[in-house]
């Protein structure tokens, strides 16, 4: 004989109530994580272009004539921006580390292009300070810029020659990598890929020279 079970109505209604209160939650919860990361990484950059700032006047010092006149000056001037311009690329690259996986789990929305552009435009003026520095002081250093895409079958690969090369070589080098999928929109991008020809990603740009193939760690050294 089958027992026929009665449905608590009540119940469901209930249960399905929690899971959407649940729900609710999470996502509340996870946009209110994600704003106060954002907030931060404002507050990174912002400091970090003050430091630029700071940087930049020690520069302006460096090509005075008074300095100029004045070899163990100089000397001094360059040593101390150098210093100062390393600690500040460490710190820079650790940003934009983290800027990275903050838009690999977030995605392109708005809130993410906006936070990228400030972070892009702040490596671009970084990566032209640095030019300028290396001309003006004879400073022993490697630039190098790194387009790569979200998507990317190809950036994988680049991705691991590039950190290789500079966990074996880092006092002297600075990598600037830059999203091309937002060149449009981002006019620190835009410049750079037109200044070097760089039509598409992955891309890489050594001391001035762009490459035309995957490099390999041995020949970035040749280049450095």
């Amino acid at each position: 004989q089958k027992v026929k079970r009665s449905l608590s109505v009540p119940m469901h209604l209930t249960v399905l109530f929690l899971t959407i209160i649940v729900f609710v939650a999470g996502v509340w919860i996870g946009n209110y994580l994600a704003k106060q990361v954002n907030a931060q990484f404002y507050d990174e950059i912002d400091a970090l272009q003050m430091s630029n700032v700071n940087l930049e006047f020690l520069s302006l010092l460096e090509s005075d004539s008074v300095v100029r006149s004045n070899p163990a000056l100089k000397t001094d001037v360059c040593k101390a921006v150098e210093d100062s311009a390393h600690n500040l690329g460490v710190q820079t690259a650790d940003v934009g580390r983290r800027l990275r996986l903050f838009e690999q789990k977030r995605g392109d929305g708005a809130d993410v292009l906006a936070l990228q552009q400030r972070y892009f435009a702040l490596e671009a003026r970084d990566y032209f300070f640095w030019k300028k520095l290396k001309a003006l002081c004879n400073t022993n250093l490697t630039l190098v810029i790194y387009f790569y895409r979200t998507e990317c079958g190809d950036c994988g690969a680049y991705d691991k020659v590039i950190s290789d090369f500079k966990q074996q070589n880092p006092p002297g080098i600075l990598v600037y990598s830059f999203n091309l999928a937002h060149r449009d929109s981002t006019p620190s991008i835009a410049l750079l890929s037109s200044l070097y020809k760089v039509q598409s990603a992955p891309a890489v740009v050594v001391n001035d020279e762009k490459l035309t193939r995957e490099p390999s760690v041995d020949e970035l050294k040749k280049l450095a």
